[in-house]
């Protein structure tokens, strides 16, 4: 029995396996009888398989014996189509596109006659109650084409998601898209668009065991049962093996070899207890799967169990756009689960960069220190010498006072830009480029002036922006601290790092060179790449996290190039605010 829709498919062997389906509807048909003269009529079911093929060239006419009892104040429609090859039949009827229209109720004659006019018939019987008749079937177009439309968005937009990042729950859900509406559109329609596939295979259990395969790879992908589950993953994937086997052999032997109505309802069990588990470990974009696929699974048991007298094809048309909804609910929450751990993963990051810089920072402390502490030393000195001599007056105390608070208040404000360097502050406000460039330098001026770097910074028009301060700060830090090891570790003469800051029409230019002799060919494509370094001790995090910072928070660009002398990084920055990403610290 087809799952998915009552039909009389009369196409070979489906004759014979159609016509007598379980269903409500079905009860009104008692027997289909077939002539090749319009005179004899033999029942289908003594019809042999060997010759069927040939004898249904020759076939010029099917009866259909209905059960008057069973239609006791009950009325149907019949919408019978066909491959143009129906010439005439025997009930009262209306011909709209090609499909004949015919009344069916307790009034009727108990014979249904068809006669061919053409070799090869191929004919689809659908049933319609009054009710559908009248408050569905006129709208039908209109409500098929809304659901098409639902289902065709849904395919191309998770199929673009794919594109952009790779994950493959989007892929498998676009086909599993892809497989419901071709099963729907062979359902609607029968003899046009999947017509050649019709001659050489059962399009309906085809696409059937298409849903099945994607829908078990989407199961898998989504609910990671690989990982949490990995019982259910092999018996997700040993049923995917089943939809497969039996699509080998519809293509080569034109029938399936497990019964898809069965197999499919096995396979949307496993599918819902997998979700049901992976809730219990609190997977709560889980809920959604399973509500969708609950959803298709008592649609399939109504259909493949008779429990309710309802048109198959209205049914599943209704059921897969809310499935679709529900879909879309769980693979939207799971995406922003993955955003939100991968933001706090990029947060991890920046603060492991900045605690593999404190080293670098505190030798730059050091550097800061050491003067003013040699300045304090002698006004010590000099102080206690002026007091032993008794030359300590007023007028000298306060000069050497001044001195040495002078130095205190420069060892303070080095400390304030340390802390302030590793201060977490996602927080946006207004800045000039130039100052924060400037601070970030302070940094590095005792270091760089110890190792003889001349460090000169160019400034042109207005370089306010509103943007992440602290975190441009720390982009800052590690390129100069990149271009300070370079110089060191190439032994460059007369080291030197050049900062140009311009300002253009739409954005702010900054450039940052060095003369460390640039970066090899083969590593300009990696030096953004996470963990890759090419210092023995480094950790490959600097300039990987700047490049987050650059795109991912600020919305701008970051790059680099060899010059002449050296390599160039250069920063192009919006003049407009970036939209904020981090909804909180974490």
């Amino acid at each position: 029995m087809n799952i998915l829709r009552y039909k009389f498919f009369i196409f070979f062997v489906l004759l014979l396996s159609n016509i007598y389906a379980q269903s409500f509807r079905s009860e009104m048909f008692k027997n289909l009888y077939y002539s090749f003269d319009n005179k004899e009529y033999k029942s289908i079911v003594h019809l042999k398989d060997e010759n069927f093929e040939e004898e249904l060239k020759s076939l010029k006419s099917l009866k259909i014996k209905i059960d008057q009892e069973y239609l006791k104040e009950k009325v149907y429609y019949l919408r019978i189509s066909s491959n143009n090859t129906i010439n005439e039949i025997s009930f009262k009827y209306t011909k709209k596109e090609e499909n004949f229209y015919v009344r069916i109720d307790e009034y009727s004659d108990e014979t249904l006659i068809i006669h061919f006019n053409k070799p090869d018939p191929l004919v689809d019987i659908e049933i319609y109650s009054l009710w559908e008749y009248e408050n569905i079937y006129p709208y039908e177009k209109l409500i098929f084409g809304f659901v098409y439309g639902i289902i065709f968005c849904a395919l191309f937009y998770n199929l673009i998601l794919y594109i952009y990042n790779k994950k493959k729950y989007f892929l498998y859900y676009s086909f599993l898209q892809f497989a419901v509406l071709c099963l729907l559109l062979s359902l609607y329609f029968s003899f046009g668009i999947f017509y050649n596939l019709a001659l050489l295979v059962d399009i309906e259990a085809f696409f059937i065991y298409l849903i099945l395969i994607a829908s078990g790879l989407f199961a898998v992908e989504f609910l990671n049962t690989k990982k949490h589950l990995p019982k259910m993953d092999f018996l997700i994937k040993t049923f995917i093996l089943f939809g497969i086997v039996n699509i080998f052999f519809l293509l080569f032997w034109e029938e399936a070899y497990f019964d898809e109505g069965k197999i499919s309802i096995i396979a949307l069990s496993i599918t819902v207890i997998s979700s049901i588990l992976r809730i219990i470990q609190k997977s709560k974009e889980a809920v959604f799967y399973l509500l969708g696929h609950v959803l298709i699974l008592i649609s399939v048991l109504i259909i493949e169990m008779d429990l309710i007298d309802i048109n198959p094809t209205y049914l599943i048309h209704l059921v897969f756009p809310i499935d679709v909804l529900f879909f879309a609910f769980a693979i939207s929450y799971k995406l922003k689960q993955s955003e939100l751990k991968r933001l706090k993963n990029e947060s991890l990051l920046i603060h492991q960069n900045k605690l593999a810089s404190m080293g670098e920072m505190i030798a730059n402390i050091a550097h800061q220190w050491r003067q003013p502490l040699t300045h304090l030393s002698y006004a010590y000195m000099n102080v206690q010498t002026a007091f032993e001599h008794d030359k300590l007056d007023k007028e000298y105390f306060d000069k050497k006072s001044f001195e040495i608070v002078g130095q205190i208040e420069f060892m303070s404000n080095t400390i304030n830009d340390f802390r302030d360097f590793f201060q977490s502050n996602k927080k946006t406000n207004d800045f000039e480029i130039k100052t924060i460039c400037e601070k970030t330098y302070a940094l590095f001026e005792s270091s760089f002036s110890h190792s003889n770097i001349l460090f000169t910074i160019k400034s042109t028009g207005n370089t306010k922006i509103h943007s992440y301060e602290n975190e441009f700060s720390q982009v800052v830090f590690n390129i100069l601290n990149n271009a300070k090891q370079q110089l060191l570790k190439e032994d460059i003469q007369k080291p030197s790092i050049f900062l140009t800051i311009e300002e253009k029409q739409q954005y702010i230019s900054i450039e940052i060179e060095d003369n460390a002799k640039g970066i090899k060919e083969e590593n300009l494509n990696k030096i953004f790449e996470p963990y890759f370094s090419t210092k023995d001790n480094g950790m490959g995090l600097g300039l990987y996290m700047s490049k987050v910072i650059i795109e991912d928070h600020m919305k701008a660009k970051l790059g680099v190039k060899n010059s002449k002398n050296g390599a160039v990084f250069m920063i192009t920055l919006p003049k407009k605010a970036p939209k904020r990403l981090f909804k909180k610290d974490f």
